[in-house]
């Protein structure tokens, strides 16, 4: 019996914990954004992002179709599908992959980012909130029905051109961008190789979200995270032995041939410092 009290009180603390650690979500904005990290890419690609906004300026920004990718594919794996037949149920239901980074804002702290993805293992790292040195520029538009006015910054060898509205007064953005005296609605680097578009804004309806919890995640930097992506286009071997310590051998692709990557040129959204 006193066993039974003991589990249930620790079960109860796990509960109230869990619970603390959310944080209630009072506006969701949708972002319908393209890509293009391969500086030859003739077409970018697409994605759907969305920015769960809280209180005391902590956010959480995500892709929707890598979010929704991850669940289906758990799901058939639970199921015990071969992953084989993963791919192709993927492919019958019409799941979209995106992009797999999560950014985090005031989280752990205030005035502190956390930047995840995940590459063979989920990594992270930490920084300070960045400090954009907005300019505001003449223009005006309308986005999602609400009068948005025009700023241009430059951040980590990339200028944006960004339309906020004073009507939201949330001082965030998609991805990294944040620091104007209104949410950010669109977003777009000068070269065209990376934009954001908001489709939608809703208020929170009791949805709420949780800081990234780093346990059992890898630490690593922005460089570190560079360098996994580009061997993930031109040296897949290379990423897994210097992720898993693994050497895999010879790769070979569905039809048993050895697989070989051509060398592309990559391009990132910020330069690694």
């Amino acid at each position: 019996m006193r066993k039974t009290i003991v589990t249930i009180a620790l079960m109860a603390t796990a509960i109230v914990s869990n619970a603390q650690e959310l944080i209630p979500c009072e506006l969701e904005v949708t972002y319908s954004s393209t890509y293009s990290f391969k500086k030859e890419a003739r077409q970018p690609q697409e994605d759907m992002h969305v920015l769960q906004v809280g209180k005391d300026g902590r956010s959480r920004f995500y892709s929707q179709w890598s979010e929704r990718n991850d669940f289906v594919m758990d799901s058939l794996l639970s199921a015990g599908l071969d992953p084989m037949a993963m791919m192709q149920e993927r492919k019958r239901m019409g799941v979209k992959s995106g992009q797999s980074y999560r950014v985090f804002k005031n989280i752990p702290s205030a005035g502190r980012l956390t930047y995840a993805d995940k590459f063979m293992e989920e990594m992270y790292y930490e920084e300070p909130m960045p400090a954009i040195d907005w300019k505001m520029e003449e223009g005006d538009t309308v986005i999602a029905e609400y009068s948005c006015q025009k700023a241009v910054g430059t951040f980590r060898g990339r200028t944006w051109t960004a339309w906020f509205s004073m009507d939201i007064p949330v001082g965030d953005g998609p991805w990294k961008l944040c620091g104007l005296p209104g949410l950010i609605l669109k977003a777009s680097e000068a070269d065209g190789y990376y934009s954001f578009t908001c489709i939608g804004i809703s208020k929170g309806d009791g949805k709420s979200f949780s800081p990234l919890k780093t346990k059992g995640m890898t630490k690593a930097s922005l460089r570190k995270m560079q360098e996994l992506k580009d061997m993930s286009v031109n040296d897949v071997r290379g990423m897994i032995q210097n992720t898993l310590g693994l050497d895999p051998g010879e790769i070979r692709d569905q039809n048993g041939q050895i697989f070989r990557q051509e060398k592309t040129e990559l391009v990132f959204m910020e330069t690694a410092e």
